[in-house]
């Protein structure tokens, strides 16, 4: 067990098979993960070492529907080309973008959805 997970999930091999993948028409790879239900929050019940914050109770099922994740940052060029800007404070084009905020990035995601030459909608 790792971090409360069997090694072979922590190591990678609990498949054989690799996530089925995506690449825009910016370079961008994105990797299938896979849906699930896990129990989220912490029991003071069942809790051995840990001590639990009221915030994270009581324990709730969480469900996941399938999704694509980024295999890497997103890039000053990526960002550009769907945003037409360039925040950064750090300018080179192949460098991840910084100077964006939470919403800055919900932002980029739903441009991106909506740009089916990019692999959106």
């Amino acid at each position: 067990m790792v971090g409360g997970l069997p090694a072979s999930v922590v190591s990678g091999t609990a498949s054989a098979d690799p996530a089925p993948t995506l690449t825009n028409a910016l370079g961008m790879n994105f990797r299938l993960i896979p849906g699930g239900s896990f129990q989220m929050g912490c029991d003071p019940v069942t809790a051995s070492t840990e001590t639990c914050h009221s915030s994270e109770q009581p324990t709730h099922r969480v469900t996941l529907a399938p999704f694509y994740l980024a295999e890497t940052e997103v890039t000053q060029r990526q960002w550009t080309a769907v945003m037409g800007r360039n925040p950064a404070h750090f300018q080179d084009p192949d460098r991840p973008v910084e100077q964006v905020s939470w919403e800055d990035a919900q932002a980029f995601v739903q441009a991106l959805n909506q740009r089916p030459e990019l692999g959106g909608g």
